[in-house]
């Protein structure tokens, strides 16, 4: 097929440069005929017809074809072939230049090509410091902020290409995969909408041109990369990539200028468009046919032919030339032909090498490792932009520095030193380590050293790859936690249940005993003793389910004032005082605090447990200070990213005691941690509730220490305006039966007999059951005012499954739930289904005759 032939094609517009007003002059007059102009005519003029004349030639001279000057526009350039690049002979081409030069010729425009990455275009286009940017998608986000031209120039859509050992057939190929993709570009953009819609999770590798694209495809370092469907057709002969069958996000060609400016300009692009696009003969469509045809791909360039004719004729001389110049120049110039040769070679060779050298180092600089290169002496030969960020350096300052001086001279002595040196003799080298610099968290590190060789295998340094892994570390530590306290969960859910009906017969039968008791009788001390040992056994078990999370938690306004004004007069305060010496311990309360909503009994554990622990801080003696505080937080004031804005209550527990170091204060909240000896002043747990009782409560909890200083614990709780109840003293009176029906439903035979008695001496008549049929039979026999139901029956039903086949027989059945250890899930169905409250064994005869007393009264007893 017969190239087209392009009238006026190559005609590019040329810079015209008008001089000073008076060189108007010095252009014009040559042009005038002699007997129009001339000095001995104006002067034999009368006055009148002088000034007319000099009048005339002053507005020729000053009218505003002189002064005109053309229209410059500067216009951005990006390599996207073939809709526009820049020419290996440095000439700006492809389809929207000739069609934007043939418009500025026929317009008297000039154009300033502005070169530079895409990003940086749409930047200085944001910022007016260029006027036009051609081959710019049209999109409704990117209209708010750009002015477009109304005509379309063509329409373009992504590909997806990949390596040539990547088979990818459809989009969910794309899953787990490294994608690369041109920064700012709007098939980026669809792309990951695709991808977010259709939960589609792979990694984005953004690079500033298409052309590093297929680089990272041509090296191997990625499979997958996406690039717009012109740029791959005109490239992907060039590297070693293949396309996919996946096409998607069509879009519209423009140009495009800053918001609101060159509105003119755009419409007069759109005129002579519309003009071209019905003319076949038109430069749009004479470009189109030039880049985007394919029937052109093999076509004969018009000056071939007179590049033959010329290389023909130049051969013709050279023989004659040689022909003459034989004998005298035959040695010479086959010595200049072989170094020519060579020379040729040598030019290739290093060609192709600073090809793959820029190649290389485009994956090396979007690598989210940190890469260096290094000489013998530590001397810094090569970073990317990673390790520069790592360490907070710039990179004039590395010429300076060496490794050491960059990471410091005492990590490097105890952790690479001897590594480096076994890289150097020849060894591939992997460690992990831990690394902090000055002021910032602590990061694991993944550091892999190689040896840096030349041909002849003589080594001249070493490359150094560091991945940081603190996430993969965080999470493997956050797992082995889970399993801990997974295994104590597993441990108290064995035990809870057994120890705490264990248990019942050391607080109930006291407390029952207790009842008619006077406190001069000789048995009423033996009988609090015991009952207060029952007690401490059960806070045990208390907590380890608390730590493992499985009880059941009680939320109420409490004043934590309360809390620690009971605490500060318990038999537990004083005795841990009576074995501090030296220790003075002042309480700084807020009046007005405001109430928290909490579990009473957690909140008292997590005092003591704090008190407890600045005690024993203080070994020498100090100050064990306990202060609260309403405080409103705003949200830059929050200490953790979790919590909102809005009220709280602050206690702080401060010592002066002998402080902690930043390893002890990271591992102070784990469970069975303890700086003290084991067994002797702790368990190891104490902190390790005040952590989670933070947590139950939705607070937040910080540590402040220095060593040789002190430590403060400050606890955030968000505050309440509900008032907490008053303590009231209970008097049993007040409980006392009317000769209601109660039927105990439990499988253990100790704690039916002491329940059974507990109620029947508080004036119930009451029938005990061994298990949900036995209970479920007497039921069906004669019906009860309510039931006491034990949430775990091995061997049989469960608590929830008694009361919902009982809910068949009675709907209305009232129901008080007593249990040593449940799940706090079944707890919610069953109080969902009407069940009354929960009565956490071991119980006294207080929290039971209370619990049935409120569930008594919400409705009138049934009548046997």
């Amino acid at each position: 097929m017969t190239a087209p032939q392009f009238a006026d094609y190559e005609a590019r517009p040329k810079l015209l440069l008008h001089g000073p007003f008076n060189k108007h002059i010095i252009h014009l007059l040559p042009q005038m005929p002699e007997n129009t102009f001339n000095i001995p005519t104006i002067a034999s003029l009368d006055r009148s017809l002088r000034l007319l004349v000099t009048a005339l030639v002053l507005f020729v001279l000053v009218s505003p074809a002189f002064c005109f000057a053309k229209t410059v526009l500067k216009v951005g350039v990006y390599e996207n072939k073939p809709l526009i690049f820049t020419a290996e002979d440095g000439r700006v081409s492809g389809l929207f230049p000739d069609i934007l030069e043939k418009i500025a010729n026929e317009q008297g425009w000039e154009i300033s090509y502005q070169p530079a990455p895409w990003n940086q275009l749409l930047d200085q286009l944001r910022q007016e410091k260029i006027d036009l940017l051609p081959a710019i998608a049209f999109s409704s986000e990117r209209a708010e902020w750009l002015s477009f031209s109304d005509e379309t120039i063509l329409v373009n859509w992504a590909e997806v290409y990949s390596s040539t050992k990547k088979q990818i057939s459809s989009l969910l190929d794309l899953q787990g995969q490294r994608v690369a993709v041109k920064e700012n570009d709007i098939h980026f953009q669809a792309l990951r909408m695709m991808a977010k819609k259709f939960d589609i999770n792979c990694r984005f590798i953004e690079a500033d041109e298409y052309q590093t694209i297929f680089e990272m495809l041509d090296a191997g370092y990625l499979d997958i990369g996406v690039v717009n469907r012109f740029y791959g057709e005109a490239n992907k002969k060039n590297f070693q990539v293949k396309v996919t069958p996946i096409i998607f996000n069509p879009i519209e060609l423009r140009f495009a200028a800053p918001k609101g400016t060159y509105q003119d300009i755009l419409s007069q692009i759109d005129n002579r468009l519309r003009t071209y696009k019905q003319d076949s003969g038109s430069i749009y469509h004479l470009a189109m046919q030039r880049w985007l045809a394919s029937e052109q791909a093999g076509s004969f360039p018009a000056y071939l032919p007179y590049l033959l004719g010329g290389l023909i004729a130049a051969f013709l001389v050279l023989v004659a030339l040689n022909l003459l110049l034989k004998h005298q120049v035959a040695r010479q110039t086959s010595t200049l032909t072989t170094t020519n040769r060579h020379l040729k070679e040598e030019i290739h060779k290093r060609q192709k090498t600073m090809q793959e050298l820029k190649k290389y180092a485009r994956v090396v600089e979007a690598s989210n490792d940190a890469v260096a290169l290094f000489d013998r002496d530590n001397n810094h030969l090569l970073v990317n932009s990673a390790y520069l960020n790592t360490f907070r350096v710039e990179r004039n300052e590395l010429q300076e520095k060496t490794l050491p001086e960059v990471i410091g001279l005492a990590f490097y002595e105890q952790h690479l030193m001897r590594t480096i040196n076994r890289c150097l003799s020849g060894e591939q080298v992997a460690i992990t380590t831990s690394y902090a610099r000055p002021g910032q968290p602590l990061k694991h590190l993944n550091i892999h050293l190689g040896p840096y060789m030349v041909s002849d295998n003589y080594i001249l340094g070493y490359a150094m790859d560091i991945r940081d892994i603190t996430q993969q570390v965080e999470l493997e530590n956050q797992l082995k936690q889970a399993q801990k306290m997974e295994a104590i969960g597993m441990l108290a859910g064995g035990v809870a249940h057994d120890l705490n009906n264990i248990l019942s017969g050391l607080v109930s039968y006291p407390d029952m005993l207790l009842v008619n008791r006077s406190q001069d009788d000789p048995m009423y001390r033996p009988l609090q003793i015991i009952r207060s040992s029952g007690e401490r056994a059960a806070a045990i078990v208390s907590d380890l389910l608390t730590l493992a999370r499985r009880g059941v938690e009680n939320f109420q306004p409490v004043s934590l004032n309360t809390i620690i004004r009971e605490f500060a007069t318990s038999p537990e305060y004083k005795n841990l005082l009576k074995s501090a010496h030296g220790i003075d311990v002042k309480l700084t309360l807020d009046e007005e605090l405001l109430s928290i909503l909490a579990t009473p009994v957690s909140l008292a554990k997590c005092v003591m447990n704090l008190f407890t622990n600045g005690l024993e801080a203080m070994p020498g003696g100090g100050l064990l200070t306990i202060a609260t505080a309403n405080r409103y937080l705003e949200q830059h004031e929050l200490p953790h990213p979790n919590m909102v804005a809005g009220e709280y209550v602050i206690l702080s527990v401060a010592d002066t005691g002998l402080g902690m170091d930043q390893d002890k204060i990271s591992h102070i909240f784990e469970p069975f941690y303890t700086s003290k000896v084991m067994g002797r002043s702790g368990t190891g747990l104490g902190m390790t509730l005040v952590w989670n009782a933070i947590k139950d409560h939705k607070g937040h909890i910080a540590v402040d220490s220095t060593p040789g200083v002190g430590t403060t614990f400050t606890l955030y709780f968000p505050a309440t305006r509900e008032r907490a109840a008053a303590t009231i003293q209970q008097d049993l009176s007040r409980f006392q039966g009317h000769g209601e029906s109660i039927l105990v439903i439990d499988d253990i035979q100790e704690q039916r007999r002491f329940a059974s008695e507990m109620l029947t001496m508080l004036g119930y008549l009451v029938d005990t059951a061994a298990s949900g049929e036995e209970a479920i039979g007497m039921i069906q026999r004669k019906p009860y005012d309510i039931i006491v139901l034990d949430m775990i029956m091995p061997g049989g039903m469960d608590g929830l499954t008694t009361y919902q086949k009982i809910l068949t027989l009675s709907p209305d059945q009232k129901a008080v739930i007593a249990s040593g250890f449940s799940e706090a899930e079944n707890v919610t169905k069953v109080q969902a289904i009407g069940a009354g409250p929960l009565v956490q064994k071991p119980y006294t005869v207080l929290s039971l005759a209370s619990a049935i007393k409120k569930e008594l009264s919400k409705s009138v007893s049934i009548k046997s």
